[in-house]
């Protein structure tokens, strides 16, 4: 599975150097070495403890003794930015209103909406007696419609605009997340296919409408600290949703007295997600009408 990644990467240096403009960084401005060591610290700690407590790789005393490292070095880091002139990880940046949203919105977002693979997999094998072959071509609808949404992102938001789009379609991406806990063995393949294929176009268009609005506003020589804190927040939030999703799989089945693993165990927690992501559309009602509306516009005239 590794080595799948090796052609993907290599193509992905090559549009950067190709697309990608190259920003100089600010001369003068010393690295952060104990930034650097406090925030690796801090996010190897949290990502690999929910990790790990989500999966269940090590026992949960050594899950929760990394998380508790991994909070305590976040916590030093905060004090350590707010003492330093050039924080590694510059959380000024949210001082930015588009950046901010992005931020905020696209990490309960993803809280929401990231844990699903790991509850359709539980789902399909241990609930429904699928074999993992048959899982993953049940849960490849999902890839298929997010890599078709990518053609048409930037005409859905040249028309509606970031606000509407980012609003609309965050109660959409909660929709079929609740569709998804109404799943039953007897349910036929089609409609799950149908299901996952839609929920695959929704949130792709969510987080590249995302992608998009988080940079817009953040000065170039401001563009390398923002795609630090953003890329920190994105592996750790990931992490998080799965574990949080595992924990509260256990609670639900101890209260229940489950020893194994109940398709209406996993939709509760799927309900609790798709509520998640819906709600982050509240948070989208803060950016104005016209935030990012230059960037598709642009991009727009690119394509007619």
């Amino acid at each position: 599975i590794f080595l799948i990644n090796l052609p993907i990467g290599v193509l992905g240096v090559i549009l950067v150097l190709r697309y990608i403009p190259d920003y100089s960084g600010t001369p003068g401005q010393p690295l952060d070495v104990p930034g650097l060591l406090l925030s690796g610290v801090a996010l190897g700690g949290l990502v690999f403890g929910f990790e790990v407590l989500g999966h269940g790789l090590l026992p949960r005393q050594w899950a929760l003794l990394l998380i508790g490292g991994g909070l305590l070095s976040a916590w030093l880091y905060v004090l350590h930015a707010r003492r330093t002139a050039y924080p590694l990880i510059d959380f000024s940046l949210l001082k930015i209103p588009t950046f901010a949203v992005s931020f905020w919105g696209g990490n309960l977002m993803r809280i929401g909406s990231a844990s699903q693979p790991f509850l359709l997999v539980l789902l399909f094998q241990l609930c429904f007696g699928l074999n993992p072959l048959q899982a993953g071509l049940l849960s490849v609808a999902g890839g298929v419609g997010a890599l078709l949404m990518k053609m048409l992102a930037v005409r859905i938001v040249s028309r509606f605009g970031f606000r509407r789009t980012l609003i609309g379609n965050a109660v959409l991406t909660g929709a079929t997340i609740l569709a998804c806990s109404l799943f039953e063995v007897s349910t036929p393949y089609w409609i799950v296919i149908l299901v996952l294929f839609g929920s695959g176009i929704i949130r792709s268009l969510q987080f590249s409408t995302l992608g998009a609005l988080t940079y817009a506003d953040v000065p170039p020589e401001q563009s390398s600290r923002a795609s630090s804190l953003s890329a920190m927040t994105i592996q750790l939030t990931l992490s998080l949703s799965v574990g949080i999703a595992a924990g509260l799989l256990g609670l639900i089945m101890a209260v229940r007295g489950h020893a194994t693993v109940e398709q209406s165990d996993i939709a509760w927690i799927m309900a609790g997600a798709g509520l998640l992501c819906a709600l982050s559309g509240l948070v989208y009602r803060r950016l104005s009408p016209q935030a990012g509306s230059a960037i598709y516009a642009k991009r727009a005239e690119g394509i007619g």
